[in-house]
């Protein structure tokens, strides 16, 4: 830690987390980290309140996990003012938060983080201030009101040539800290593992046999993603060729992509628990997925992937470790810089039409003939 900043004795340390599932796991290395750094830090990670906390279950790396309320005032100010018309509403949600925020600030936290990418830098920053921790770490990022530069004592910058990973381990190296622990952690309750090879040994599934999972990630109408057209296809031929097993994942929002499947022999997993779903994961020969953080999951859990990138900037998410490959037809300013395929758009949903069935089959063939007769 550096000269100006005083190190506090065994410090409870507060980060928000706004971010989705992936990012959340792409996290687990700053956590580590810190620990690594300040021996004896006890960590509570603020949560999204959609996000499940089984993705930080059992990680001895955090002690405490909160939700953000869903009512919500501050978050919501700088993105969507219409909601400030309801005055009655406003002032309900902005209640229910600030007795949140206060009741954080009552545990007088040392050191406070965010998390990057997620939530709004004007909102980030503020609740940052409120919560009160002598230090705090938070990203310089552009917005209208500059609150940046005055409700952190360290500010850093966020890097979009950079991964995810290596920005959120800039909360450290602002602290004068350069020792790091770089590998995702994402733990499987053994209820959880259970339940998982309970539906697969139901499904006539062995132990040693090829087990494809796939993605389709159409849930998020954001963001484009492969046609689900296309991963039948791959899962077709995959079947067909190699007698795999394939497992098709389908969130709360990706009902409608159930039905694509219906003539050909997968095992699909509906909106089953987070740690259920890593169950399953856990047992993959592969993972094919577009940009999804369950593909980070499966990352993290050495599970090898092949994503395909079109819906997402692969310098700052491609998947962390040294089994995961890519396919990436965007442009290069696309693929290495500042725009996300949040900006890209159309241009994003071209890339990701580029990729063709023949292409992803003739990786995949590849990949899991490599992992032919492995066990992880």
């Amino acid at each position: 830690m550096s000269s100006r900043t005083k190190k506090p004795a065994s410090p409870k340390i507060l980060v928000f987390a706004g971010c989705g599932i992936g990012d959340l796991i792409l996290a687990t290395p700053l956590f580590a980290s810190i620990h690594k750094s300040l021996p004896g830090a006890r960590i509570t990670v603020v949560l999204r309140y959609d996000l499940p906390r089984e993705v930080l279950k059992g990680n001895p790396d955090v002690q405490k996990i909160l939700h953000y309320p869903d009512k919500c005032s501050l978050y919501l100010f700088p993105r969507f003012p219409k909601v400030h018309k309801k005055v009655f509403k406003f002032l309900e949600y902005l209640i229910i938060e600030l007795a949140f925020i206060f009741r954080i600030k009552s545990h007088r936290f040392d050191i406070s983080m965010h998390l990057l990418p997620g939530g709004i830098a004007d909102a980030h920053a503020l609740i940052t201030w409120l919560c009160g921790a002598k230090i705090r770490v938070g990203p310089q990022l552009l917005s209208r009101s500059g609150m940046s530069k005055w409700c952190y004592t360290h500010a850093i910058s966020w890097d979009n040539y950079r991964h995810v990973v290596e920005n959120n381990l800039d909360n450290l190296r602002a602290l004068g800290f350069n020792d790091f622990d770089v590998h995702l952690k994402l733990f499987i309750h053994e209820n959880d593992q259970r339940k998982a090879d309970a539906i697969l040994d139901g499904s006539g599934i062995r132990e040693r046999e090829s087990i494809l999972g796939i993605h389709t990630g159409g849930g998020d109408g954001a963001k484009p993603f492969w046609p689900v057209e296309r991963f039948v296809g791959v899962a077709r031929h995959l079947i067909e060729s190699r007698k795999c097993r394939v497992i098709v994942f389908f969130g709360p929002r990706e009902l409608r992509e159930i039905t694509a499947f219906k003539d050909i022999p997968v095992i699909p997993i509906v909106n089953m628990p987070f740690g259920v779903v890593c169950g399953f994961i856990n047992r993959c020969s592969l993972f094919i997925s577009s940009d999804t953080g369950l593909g980070h999951a499966a990352a993290a859990l050495m599970v090898p992937t092949l994503t395909l990138f079109g819906n997402g900037n692969e310098r700052k998410h491609r998947h962390w470790g040294n089994k995961n490959f890519a396919i990436n037809k965007l442009s290069d300013s696309r693929v290495t810089g500042v725009e996300t395929a949040y900006l890209a758009g159309a241009e994003g949903k071209e890339a990701l039409q580029k990729i063709s069935v023949e292409e992803v089959i003739a990786r995949a063939d590849e990949l899991l003939e490599e992992c032919k007769g492995q066990r992880r």
